[in-house]
């Protein structure tokens, strides 16, 4: 008597399922987070107007994903500049409750107030402070408390050694870090090569002038020397279109 045999598919949706499984895959594989840079722009690519003001650039449905991406991701980083200006929160809000991500505030030289809403507030997640290591215990020990542990790392006359620092939070078992803030911290993980994927709103408003743009510095001189995206995807969210696509990048030999 023959039984009837087992047909077996392979392949199926496996670019879907390779996307779900890359924080995993980069962690388990380098010790480093997979890093998601997120930003807001203008259609003329400007992501503050000239006085400095960026509220609201992304309309409300794109911030209330940001808000679902902050719930699925194990933590958000931000540079001191963030913290100063805006005094973020940087926790999850949704209409239905969520968990909120760790918290990493960059900070090389201390400028930031020990007593800032991200070192303050009550949640059950936890803020890292990251920092030089040369710092004295007298000068760090203000931004000690329960809910916040600072990482030293090293530096340079370049800042801080990024790489040193996420390959301490992977320690941590952060494997899916979202980058929210700002243009100078996003250069530095970009020319470190450390950014793996841009997440970019864009809102069909012109400010025009002199604002800012996702980066700071000069760039690189030449097209050719561009950063290109691969697995690029495009859908409307709102008012806004937003794009994802992963940084090929050329310093990075995965």
């Amino acid at each position: 008597m023959r039984t009837a045999g087992i047909k077996v598919v392979t392949g199926v949706l496996d670019n879907e399922c390779f996307r779900l499984i890359k924080p995993f895959t980069k962690h388990i594989s380098t010790g480093l987070p997979y890093v998601v840079y997120k930003a807001a722009m203008t259609l003329d690519g400007q992501t503050s107007a000239a006085s400095g003001e960026a509220e609201w650039i992304s309309c409300e449905a794109s911030r209330q994903k940001v808000h679902e991406l902050r719930n699925r991701v194990d933590a958000i980083a931000v540079g001191s500049g963030t913290v100063n200006v805006d005094n973020p929160r940087l926790t999850t809000r949704l209409p239905e409750g969520g968990r909120d991500p760790l918290r990493i505030v960059f900070d090389s030289s201390l400028s930031t107030s020990p007593h800032a809403t991200v070192y303050q507030q009550d949640s059950d997640a936890k803020t890292f402070l990251v920092t030089d290591v040369a710092h004295a215990e007298k000068v760090v020990s203000p931004y000690r408390s329960g809910n916040v542990d600072i990482v030293r790392v090293t530096r340079s006359d370049k800042g801080l050694n990024l790489t040193e620092a996420l390959r301490e939070l992977g320690k941590k078992d952060i494997q899916h870090l979202l980058l929210e803030g700002g243009r100078c911290l996003a250069t530095s993980m970009l020319n470190a090569g450390l950014i793996d994927r841009m997440m970019v709103f864009v809102a069909p408003k012109l400010l025009g002038g002199d604002g800012q743009g996702l980066f700071a510095g000069a760039g690189f001189a030449n097209i050719s020397g561009s950063l290109q995206l691969t697995d690029l995807h495009a859908v409307q969210v709102g008012h806004d279109v937003l794009l994802e696509g992963e940084v090929l990048n050329v310093h990075r030999p995965d």
